[in-house]
C-alpha cells in the first residue's frame, strides 16, 4: 500500500509550506511591495490557520473549503512564482540540477539568495550533528533524547522544504551494519510523511537495497547513498526497476574516493556513461564535493544533480556560474584512474557484489555522529 499524508496531515503541510516559502522567500524586500494578490493569499491562510481576521472568526461551515481554497492559491502562487524567478535567474544552458549539502536553513536561505534558485538539498546525520542549534545545545552539555533528535531532524528539514518546496529534500535513515531492512523501512515510512518531497537516504547494501525495493513499491523516493564502485550503481538501477524518472537517485562520493587516492570523478563519468545504456530512472548525484573542480567537472560531464557545500556555490556564483563543457581540462593529478567495466544493468541486482570499505567506514562515520547526539 501506498504510503500517503492523511486529508488533514496534507492540508496542514501543504499549507504550511505554501505559505512559508511565500513568505520566507518570495515576499523579501528584494521582491518589491506585496500586491493585492499577495494580500489575498495572506488572507487566506490566516483563514485556513484559525486566525482571527480583522477581528472576525472564521466561520466554521467554511473551515474545510478555505483551507482547500488557501492552499490551492498558494500552490498556483508559488508556480508562478518558482516560474518567472527559478527561470530567470537560473544559467541558461545549465542542465545539471543543484542541490545544497547542509543541514542548516540558515545555509538554505543564503544559496537561494547567491544563486537565485535551488533545486533541492541532502542531509546526513554529520550534517545533522553540524547545526548550529544542535552544536550549541550539545555545547550547553544537553543531548537529544531519542524521540527529540528525531523530532529536531523533521522540524529541520520542514524549515527545508518550506524554502524550497519544488525541489527534493533528501533525509537519511539511521543505519550502521547490524540495521536490518525491516528497521529502515519503519524509519523510511516515517520520514516520508515529514515532508511531501522527501528523498529517503539508504545505503548501498544487500539490506539497504532491500529496504529501497519496497520503499519504490509504496510510492516513495529513495538516494542510494555511499555509492563507492560502478557495480554499486549497477545494483541500484537493477533493485528500482520499474520506479519513474526522478523517483531514484544514487549518490558516488567523489571526494571520499579521491582521499582514497582514487580519481572519484572517473567512478561519475563511468556510471554515466553505463547508464547510458538504461532507461534513466536513475539519477547519478555527484556527492563529496571537495572543490569547484569537482563542481565543474561534474558539470561538464553532464551529471543529473550535484549536491555541494554552500562555499563552493559560493565559489561558483563568484566565478560568474560558469557552466563548463565537456573540454574542460580538470586535473586528477596523481589518484588512480578507475577504469570503466561493462556491466549487464538490467541483470538481478542480488548477483552483484556491493561490499566497499568505504560504505562500511561511511556507514561507521553516520551513525557515530548519530549516536553523539543522543544521551
Amino acid at each position: 500500500m501506498a504510503w500517503a499524508l492523511s486529508e488533514q496531515q496534507f492540508i496542514l503541510s501543504g499549507t504550511r509550506q505554501v505559505f512559508g516559502t511565500a513568505c520566507s522567500v518570495f515576499l523579501k524586500p528584494s521582491f518589491g511591495p506585496r500586491c493585492w494578490f499577495t494580500n489575498c493569499w495572506i488572507f487566506l491562510n490566516k483563514i485556513a490557520l484559525g486566525e482571527k481576521v480583522k477581528q472576525n472568526k472564521r466561520p466554521e461551515s467554511f473551515s474545510y473549503l478555505a483551507n482547500l481554497i488557501s492552499l490551492w492559491a498558494g500552490l498556483i502562487f508559488i508556480i508562478f512564482c518558482q516560474i518567472i524567478f527559478h527561470n530567470f535567474m537560473r544559467p541558461e544552458n545549465l542542465k545539471t540540477k543543484i542541490f545544497l549539502d547542509s543541514g542548516d536553513p540558515n545555509e538554505t536561505r543564503e544559496a537561494i539568495k547567491i544563486l537565485g534558485f535551488l533545486d533541492g538539498q541532502t542531509t546526513n546525520p554529520t550534517l545533522m550533528a553540524r547545526n548550529p542549534e544542535a552544536m550549541a545545545r550539545l555545547e550547553r552539555g544537553e543531548k537529544f533524547s531519542q524521540k527529540e533528535v528525531y523530532d529536531f531532524y523533521r522540524n529541520v528539514v520542514e524549515k527545508i522544504s518550506a524554502m524550497i518546496p519544488g525541489g527534493s529534500i533528501s533525509i537519511e535513515v539511521y543505519a550502521d551494519a547490524k540495521t536490518p531492512a525491516k528497521e529502515m523501512l519503519a524509519q523510511a515510512k516515517e520520514m516520508a510523511s515529514w515532508i511531501s518531497n522527501a528523498h529517503i537516504k539508504l545505503p548501498i547494501t544487500i539490506v539497504g537495497l532491500e529496504a529501497a525495493s519496497e520503499v519504490i513499491k509504496a510510492g516513495a523516493r529513495v538516494n542510494m547513498t555511499l555509492c563507492f564502485s560502478q557495480v554499486q550503481a549497477a545494483a541500484v538501477y537493477a533493485a528500482t526497476r520499474g520506479a519513474k524518472k526522478g523517483d531514484v537517485f544514487v549518490s558516488p562520493f567523489v571526494g571520499r574516493l579521491d582521499d582514497h587516492d582514487e580519481n572519484g570523478m572517473d567512478l561519475i563519468k563511468n556510471i554515466l556513461k553505463m547508464y547510458e545504456a538504461g532507461d534513466g530512472h536513475v539519477e547519478a548525484l555527484v556527492a563529496s564535493v571537495r572543490n569547484i573542480e569537482h563542481f565543474l567537472w561534474s558539470l561538464a560531464l553532464g551529471a543529473d544533480i550535484i549536491t555541494a557545500p554552500l562555499k563552493i556555490l559560493k565559489e561558483w556564483t563568484e566565478n560568474g556560474s560558469i557552466v563548463s563543457s565537456y573540454d574542460y581540462a580538470y586535473d586528477a593529478k596523481n589518484l588512480k584512474e578507475i577504469t570503466y567495466q561493462d556491466i549487464n544493468i538490467n541483470g538481478f541486482w542480488q548477483n552483484f557484489n556491493l561490499f566497499h570499505e568505504l560504505t562500511d567506514k561511511g556507514l561507521e562515520r553516520f551513525s557515530q555522529d548519530w549516536n553523539a547526539l543522543i544521551g
